[in-house]
């Protein structure tokens, strides 16, 4: 099976602001406001890829589809692990035929505390379209963000802040220090 997700919005405010990290970066001065908003924005988002969790509040729609024979359950039901969690809500899932047409689909079950997941009988067979085409639409983001997400935002900010000659605002997981990496592992999640 293989997903694709999409952000539909993001609704969330980020988790620390510009005064915090101004106070984290020891500046009093405004002329870098504007690059350290967005810097805030740039370190959480590549924390967020790296941990596979939604620091702020989002609204995803992710695509479930190649749906391979071991995809099935013993009891002929899928159980689909839902990325970038903590999960708030699931607002809707659908099935698409292979004409491309979208139909809801309430029958199904969200279980799991930590990570959710979503169990549910595939609509198709596997001859004749790889079970079919899901699409789920949920909403994920921290009621409160750990203070140790909000500390590493704030470190990785304040690395990429000291060493801005490189671009600040297209980063990636390989950006991130290996300290920091060692600091974020309770924060990932790693499905097998």
């Amino acid at each position: 099976m293989q997903t694709d997700v999409n952000i539909v919005s993001v609704d969330g405010a980020e988790p620390i602001d510009v005064a915090f990290a101004k106070n984290y970066l020891r500046q009093d001065h405004a002329l870098d406001d504007e690059i350290i908003t967005l810097a805030i924005s740039a370190a959480r988002e590549v924390i967020e890829k790296y941990c596979g969790v939604s620091i702020v509040d989002k609204t995803l729609k992710v695509q479930f589809f190649d749906f391979e024979e071991y995809d099935l359950g013993d009891d002929g039901y899928i159980s689909l692990d839902l990325p970038q969690g903590p999960i708030k809500t699931v607002e809707s899932m659908e099935t698409v035929n292979s004409e491309g047409t979208a139909t809801a689909y309430s029958n199904y079950t969200v279980f799991g505390l930590k990570n959710k997941r979503v169990r549910f009988e595939p609509q198709y067979t596997l001859d004749s379209s790889g079970f079919g085409v899901y699409n789920l639409q949920y909403t994920t983001g921290f009621t409160d963000v750990p203070k140790g997400l909000k500390i590493m935002v704030a470190k990785l900010l304040a690395h990429n802040y000291e060493v801005r000659g490189v671009a600040v605002y297209d980063m990636s997981v390989a950006d991130i220090p290996m300290s920091l990496k060692d600091q974020l592992k309770p924060y990932r999640n790693t499905f097998i």
